[in-house]
């Protein structure tokens, strides 16, 4: 036995000695396979190791033991197969109740026979030619249908692979990707990306599945949709990963925790009977002073916890309301990005229990619809700040709470709560026509990127602590981040002589409260009434407030040598025109994306 497939199987044998078996018990296994480390005919990858070491993490954090993750790096054919063959009597020792977890990330090919099958590829197959596959890769057919013959509670096949590299240096008459597996009976297939189709060597898909798995009350089918969903929406639609669903019973790899309500509030102090709701953000008119009054009289006091996708600080003027409206009694601690849950699954929290409030903007959800992008306010010459509130009241946060909850199923209140200003856009040339734009390469983010694009603008994605160096450097060309208080403490002014202001991408963005719905509707009618209202003042005050605000940075901005210019109309009318080229395009694709645009665009 070559020394490399005996340490493997050492290094096997070790891992699965640690299993534990519970008779009778739901067991967890997984195994994780990643391999690097190919020969120069078939292309080194840079981050399978990293995918591994992504999920592994994710699957701890969702009842897997540290002791039930078998982790195999850079396996040959011998090891891949040892391990699979070990992994799957794992499997059947544990029982009818075990719930198996295999993920590979590496290069995987089909050849190119009638039926066409899928094969990983070992470290060291100098496989060059697509009839090799057999003889020297390790069929998927086999692997699945191996697990599809161990009596399980549920299975998942992940299949990282597909990478780009194979088909620039080999496999020229191998299928491009992966071909459909049969669908199987209590498995879950998912690749990476869909049918013919090959994927960066860019840890995407790890990252995104990583951070959707953890989530409270998915389930499984659920977690492998967020995962599409995300990952088309990182990739701009580059990479659709592709999942062939045969689970024929209910699972979610965690549970949602039960919602509580805001207070709890023994049986004396209970209400015999919730009252109509509260005004609400729908309403212009407040509620009076009389009301305010008796909801601080005869609310119970509590300290809740809030996750905001945002600086703990952009809650300040909120809580400070609240508190003021309370008479001290409702208090909120604020919670960082990430602290319970990953932030891109702060909806997803908040809807299954795990969190009670959330503080974010609609576009962070965008992956689940389109429409949201409308909701955030970030539309192209769209409607400006004083507008766009008066929708929101007018209808807006209505349309908002149907789409999360009726199209969406998503668990949760949504309150209108704050709004910023305009954004500026910084350029290091002068703009004067649409020609202008063609070729620019722009840091931006969401809708405005796919208008940019029809207009010839090359969108980057580049991190906030990267921007000022992405300009100085000449990586890009233009970039946009905030309001001007903002941009200029980032650091703009010092590398972009040209800022265009009020910018053309981002005319309003609004700052939404997200409450579990369970605990909203067990709450008393002075908790919910006392938020909202507190909703209610932080939208006005915000919208009140950014004039004065933008004037304070744009004078800052012009004392460092900039020029302050408004975006040239011709320019204005092109934007306009590829905006409604998007909106079109999406509104032909997505029902609720074109209720919401004829609803937004038909505003005055």
């Amino acid at each position: 036995m070559p020394w490399r497939i005996a340490m493997a199987f050492l290094v096997w044998l070790t891992a699965v000695g640690l299993f534990s078996i519970r008779a009778g018990a739901e067991t967890r296994l997984a195994l994780i396979v990643t391999n690097a480390k190919y020969p120069v005919e078939v292309g080194a990858l840079a981050n399978p190791h990293k995918d591994g070491e992504l999920i592994a993490a994710a699957l701890r954090n969702v009842g897997f033991a540290q002791a039930d993750i078998a982790i195999v790096r850079d396996a040959d054919q011998a090891a891949l197969r040892l391990a699979v063959a070990e992994f799957i009597e794992r499997i059947e020792k544990a029982g009818p109740q075990a719930v198996s977890f295999f993920y590979y990330s590496g290069h995987g090919a089909a050849d190119r026979t009638d039926r066409g099958e899928n094969y990983l590829i070992p470290i060291g197959a100098k496989i060059t030619l697509a009839r090799q596959l057999p003889i020297l890769g390790v069929s998927l057919t086999e692997i699945t249908k191996s697990l599809e013959r161990v009596p399980a509670k549920a299975r998942f096949v992940v299949l990282d692979a597909c990478r780009n590299v194979a088909f620039t240096r080999g496999l020229k008459d191998a299928h491009k990707g992966f071909v459909p597996e049969r669908r199987l009976d209590g498995i879950i297939v998912a690749f990476a990306t869909r049918p013919g189709e090959v994927a960066e060597d860019n840890n995407v898909y790890a990252s995104a599945l990583a951070s959707i798995l953890p989530i409270p009350g998915l389930e499984a089918e659920q977690v492998f949709k967020e995962t599409q969903r995300k990952v088309a929406d990182l990739s701009k639609g580059n990479q659709i990963p592709w999942t062939e669903d045969g689970l024929l019973t209910r699972f979610r790899f965690k549970e949602a925790a039960a919602a509580l309500p805001l207070v709890p509030e023994s049986k004396a102090q209970q209400p015999a009977a919730l009252k109509a709701p509260p005004a609400s953000p729908t309403s212009s008119r407040a509620p009076d002073s009389k009301r305010i009054a008796d909801w601080r009289s005869t609310v119970q006091p509590a300290t809740f916890k809030m996750q905001s996708t945002f600086p703990v600080g952009w809650s300040a003027s909120l809580l400070e309301k609240l508190a003021s409206l309370s008479g001290g009694k409702l208090k909120v601690e604020v919670l960082a990005p990430g602290a319970v849950v990953p932030l891109a699954g702060q909806l997803d929290g908040v809807s299954g229990g795990v969190l009670t409030f959330g503080f974010s903007s609609p576009s962070y959800w965008a992956d689940k619809s389109l429409a949201l992008h409308i909701f955030n306010g970030q539309v192209s010459v769209g409607l400006e700040v004083g507008p766009f509130v008066r929708w929101m009241r007018d209808r807006g946060e209505a349309e908002l709470n149907r789409l999360y909850q009726d199209r969406l199923r998503l668990k949760v209140n949504t309150l209108a709560c704050g709004i910023s200003g305009p954004e500026g856009i910084w350029f290091k040339k002068p703009l004067s026509s649409p020609s202008d734009l063609k070729g620019l390469r722009v840091r931006t983010v969401g809708l405005p990127s796919l208008v940019m694009q029809k207009l010839g603008i090359s969108t980057q994605l580049v991190g906030i602590g990267e921007i000022v160096t992405a300009l100085e450097r000449g990586a890009i060309d233009g970039a946009e981040f905030a309001q001007p208080l903002g941009d200029d403490e980032l650091g703009l002014p010092r590398v972009a002589k040209h800022y265009y202001y009020p910018g053309w991408h981002a005319p309003a963005t609004l700052l939404e409260l997200d409450v579990n719905l369970d605990t909203w509707n067990a709450s008393s009618e002075a908790q919910k009434g006392l938020i909202t209202e507190a909703c209610r003042q932080n939208l006005d005050s915000t919208a009140n407030s950014y004039e004065s605000s933008a004037r304070d940075g744009l004078s800052r901005i012009k004392a460092k040598g900039v020029e302050v210019r408004a975006v040239p109309k011709e320019i204005l009318d092109a934007v306009r025109a590829a905006r409604d080229e998007v909106a079109r395009d999406f509104s032909a694709r997505d029902p609720d994306f074109k209720r919401v645009w004829e609803s937004y665009r038909s505003f005055r």
